[in-house]
């Protein structure tokens, strides 16, 4: 598996009530994980995986391509 570093946009929210309006502004966020699914929609990172040959992992999150920004190994 490919240990990765991806940079994406996320949505971002404000808690309680608001004069103002809002500022549109998204959350730019770094994850690191280990690649444990692709395909042209997604990309599967899991925090934690195991050692053995078929490990388990625990941690799964799917980033949407469209929020990707970059993927470095």
């Amino acid at each position: 598996m490919r240990l990765v570093l991806v940079e994406w946009v996320d949505s971002s929210r404000a808690d309680g009530w608001h004069r103002d309006p809002p500022d549109a502004e998204l959350s730019h966020i770094r994850s690191v994980g280990w690649v444990t699914a692709e395909s042209a929609e997604g990309l599967t990172l899991a925090g934690h995986i195991g050692t053995e040959t078929n490990p388990q992992r625990c941690g799964e999150m799917t980033i949407p391509k469209v929020a990707i920004l970059s993927v470095q190994e």
